[in-house]
């Protein structure tokens, strides 16, 4: 198991994963979580025989009958064997999802003031430089006004890389792989 996902394989070679798939790491094309397990059909493994799985904390390594190894999920450092995979993230695809009709965040400016949050730039410039919300870690300042709307970006659960979906390590080719850690 991962850190947060986990995953099985089946006597006829079926892979089947669930979790939190926040980094692609589930397989199925998406970063939506698998409360209950679901079988890898994305990337060809629907194909393939499986006979070892093994999971990262947020990436995993599928090895075929035949000796091939799939990866999918978070690609720093390299764990997926292939050419680097940051993990992307679309703000205008996360943040267009909370838009009402007329393309406006209405409900976000709704309780931000009743919270009493700065109405526009000129607010937030001026709580982020006022010394009384400085020293109370106002959260309206530029800095962390832009780190929060980075984080909800983050929400995103469709992802247009390729780290969602099983992928076969082409540096491999022509070694016969048994297991994978």
């Amino acid at each position: 198991a991962g850190e947060i996902h986990s995953a099985a394989v089946s006597v006829d070679g079926d892979l089947y994963t669930w979790g939190d798939g926040f980094c692609g790491q589930l397989g199925h094309g998406d970063k939506k979580p698998q409360v209950v397990p679901l079988q890898v059909e994305s990337g060809g493994l629907d194909d393939e025989c499986v006979s070892h799985v093994s999971c990262g904390a947020r990436h995993t390594l599928a090895v075929t009958e035949d000796g091939e190894v799939f990866s999918f999920g978070l690609g720093h450092f390299g764990v997926l064997g292939r050419s680097f995979t940051p993990y992307d993230h679309d703000s205008a695809a996360a943040l267009a999802g909370l838009a009402d009709e007329d393309g406006g965040i209405e409900m976000i400016a709704a309780i931000d003031r009743a919270l009493g949050a700065p109405q526009d730039a000129n607010d937030i410039e001026q709580a982020g430089n006022d010394d009384q919300g400085a020293a109370q870690g106002n959260p309206y300042d530029f800095g962390n006004l832009m780190a929060h709307l980075d984080m909800i970006a983050n929400l995103s659960l469709t992802d247009s890389s390729d780290q969602c979906i099983p992928k076969v390590i082409d540096s491999l080719e022509g070694i016969k792989i048994i297991g994978a850690s």
